[in-house]
């Protein structure tokens, strides 16, 4: 229960602030409907499989890490659009795969005290990460 609701926190506080802080710096939305419907459906997946995967407890803040991804964003965003020149179709593919991969990637980490390599995540975790990455 501990590691969904960590993952839950920090991935609003992520998907929030990188679409705020897109929003202000461009004007502009940096993630169609479609997209953002995908996000939410994919990651449903992959945090229900969080229930039956070998879970330990997790120390890190939910504050902080969401901030983290927040700031990555960030930079992810003005680095496209400033060093690669995106335009707002390419920018609002470029925020939905990043939000995608950061979510499914964040589970890996969030669900290990120590290092998130310190034990194997279940089969289910897995798969569902793998298929909604593809």
């Amino acid at each position: 229960m501990l590691s969904w609701a960590i993952n839950k926190v920090t991935k609003v506080i992520q998907v929030t602030g990188v679409l705020l802080a897109g929003f202000f710096l461009l004007n502009n939305i940096l993630i169609s409907l479609l997209g953002i419907t995908l996000l939410i459906f994919a990651n449903d997946f992959v945090t229900m499989s969080l229930a039956i995967d070998n879970v330990s407890r997790i120390t890190l803040a939910t504050f902080f890490i969401g901030l983290m991804l927040v700031a990555e964003g960030i930079i992810a965003i003005l680095v496209s659009v400033y060093y690669f020149n995106l335009d707002l179709q390419k920018l609002q593919t470029f925020v939905l795969l990043l939000l995608v991969f950061t979510s499914q990637f964040q589970i890996f980490i969030l669900r290990e005290r120590r290092f998130f390599w310190s034990s194997i995540p279940g089969k289910a975790l897995i798969l569902s990460t793998t298929l909604t990455i593809i």
